[in-house]
């Protein structure tokens, strides 16, 4: 009997956001994306997806735009629908220098990396994936990644945000056990959450910016 492969999806959510807010040529709706749909799409008859992990850190009040906060609030209601997925939260510190000719952030993300890191390379020690989907396009993780295939023997693939350029990805060229791929906004269009998601705490309406063609069609 051929033993079905076990896949784990980690997502860095705030990687995977900007790639399309920052993109004029892709729509903001295909940000409203149904992780697991996507897992799916992705993984075909390989196997199925028994965890997704998906990590941020909450805007809170460091939230400089008017309703910032309260869009990511109801984006991760939605995202929380979706099933076999765990929301890991690290958070956000105001990162002001005190050289006045160092660029300023408002705001700086802290802990997502280091968290997608420890659960990529503890979930291998652990045996709860043969193979792993990491959703990001930040080459922080590489030491990770390598540690996941070289040390346990996983398979990973990498599938960068739309409109990321490999970039130092490529130096996993010839490793048989990593696999650097792309999301396509095709794709993101394939697996939308639906606009109205019907929820016994409430129903989750996707926000004017990130609705589809017709926001009113769709249940979950």
């Amino acid at each position: 009997m051929v033993k079905t492969q076990k896949w784990a999806m980690y997502i860095d959510g705030y990687n995977f956001y900007y790639a399309i807010s920052n993109n004029r040529e892709i729509a903001d709706a295909l940000a409203w994306c149904d992780f697991g749909a996507l897992a799916s799409e992705i993984i075909g008859s390989r196997g199925v997806v028994s965890r997704i992990k998906y990590f941020t850190a909450p805007v809170g009040s460091l939230d400089t735009s008017s309703g910032e906060e309260g869009r990511q609030k109801l984006w991760l209601r939605a995202v929380r629908t979706i099933s076999n997925l765990e929301v890991v939260l690290g958070f956000h510190n105001r990162d002001l220098s005190s050289d006045p000719f160092q660029r300023q952030k408002y705001r700086n993300e802290k802990e997502t990396d280091v968290n997608i890191a420890i659960s990529l390379v503890l979930d291998a020690a652990k045996d709860v994936y043969d193979a792993a989907i990491l959703v990001t396009g930040d080459c922080d993780q590489m030491p990770a990644v390598r540690v996941a295939s070289e040390e346990f023997a996983r398979n990973v693939e990498v599938w960068l945000p739309p409109g990321r350029e490999p970039g130092r990805w490529s130096e996993f060229k010839g490793n048989s056990l990593v696999r650097i791929m792309t999301i396509t906004p095709e794709m993101l269009e394939s697996v939308r959450l639906p606009d109205l998601i019907r929820h016994p705490g409430g129903n989750i309406q996707a926000p004017k910016k990130w609705r589809g063609a017709s926001p009113d069609e769709g249940m979950r």
